[in-house]
């Protein structure tokens, strides 16, 4: 670890310790050349003797060529990558703000004129991210930050992929977050409507505070119940979401990948139909009597507290 007013490369002064992330540790720092607040990611060079060494180094790699390529407001900006000690150290924008977790957490829920637009530059952000055929695959609320003035900063592309290379390492690892992953991560298919899926569960929980399938750690658990329970609809848990914003969610986490959209693109026209009151262009609404869903929903979050 660095220690606070340690010079690093020659110019970037560490100020403060901010955060440990898997093999990282990340810093806040003051580029002496910029005159600029930085982040610093630094990540232990691995042992040549790992078995993991070729896949830790090609990660290392991989997000640094990933975060390189992007150039979007809604995207975390990369700007130098440099070795220090034992260190592979990368350079990104210091957001103040806070991540999306914390903000629906405080609020329980966000009200829908915030929410929507907090969507809508998290799909900016991905549209971009998709156009140069990458796939994210840790979507969650923790990875997208919120800076002081509302802007949308999506982060943490350390497990990301190009589309078409080398999806699994020897071990044949399943990564993500359980929580945010479709299910045919078992079948360790990869594609763009992965982050299709996590955007319907990041969509769920803005306005919910609370996530569509809960209580299964094991991964095996946790999809067994994804594929065999329906999910409450938002707008029986917060009365004033429309149910097209249902319909949205459904559309976005279908277990059947070909019955998802098949880009950001759509889920943004739909959440323009919205809000300019106009029918869905891709997603169906269902009208449904929601009176025992509800009943159900207010019972079980009885049993929680």
């Amino acid at each position: 670890m660095f220690f606070n007013g340690e010079i690093l490369d020659q110019r970037y002064c560490i100020k403060k310790y901010l955060a440990e992330g898997g093999m990282s540790h990340v810093y806040l720092a003051f580029d002496k050349i910029l005159n600029e607040t930085i982040c610093i990611k630094s990540i232990s060079w691995p042992n040549e003797d790992d078995n993991n060494y070729k896949t830790i180094i090609n990660r290392i790699q991989r997000e640094i060529i990933i975060l390189s390529k992007i150039r979007n407001q809604n995207i975390i900006h990369f700007y130098d990558v440099f070795n220090y000690k034992d260190f592979i150290c990368i350079v990104m924008e210091y957001v103040n703000g806070t991540n999306l977790k914390k903000v629906i957490s405080d609020k329980n829920g966000l009200l829908f004129s915030e929410g929507i637009d907090i969507f809508k530059q998290i799909l900016s952000g991905m549209i971009e991210v998709h156009k140069k055929n990458i796939i994210h695959r840790d979507l969650k609320p923790q990875n997208i930050l919120i800076t002081n003035s509302g802007l949308v900063k999506i982060t943490d592309f350390g497990i990301a992929l190009i589309e078409g290379e080398k999806h699994y390492t020897k071990s044949q690892n399943i990564v993500g977050s359980l929580q945010y992953m479709a299910p045919e991560n078992l079948e360790k298919k990869i594609s763009k409507k992965l982050d299709i899926y996590s955007l319907g569960i990041i969509l769920y929980e803005l306005f919910t505070n609370t996530l569509p399938y809960r209580g299964k750690n094991n991964i095996y658990n946790h999809f067994f119940n994804v594929k065999n329970s329906d999910i409450l609809d938002v707008s029986q848990i917060n009365f004033k979401i429309p149910k097209e914003i249902d319909a949205i969610i459904r559309k976005c986490i279908h277990l059947d990948v070909n019955k998802r959209y098949n880009n950001c693109e759509e889920i943004l026209v739909d959440i323009n139909c919205i809000e300019r009151k106009t029918p869905l262009i891709f997603a169906i609404t269902k009208s449904k009597n929601n009176f025992w869903s509800k009943i159900i929903f207010w019972k079980r979050k009885k049993n929680e507290s």
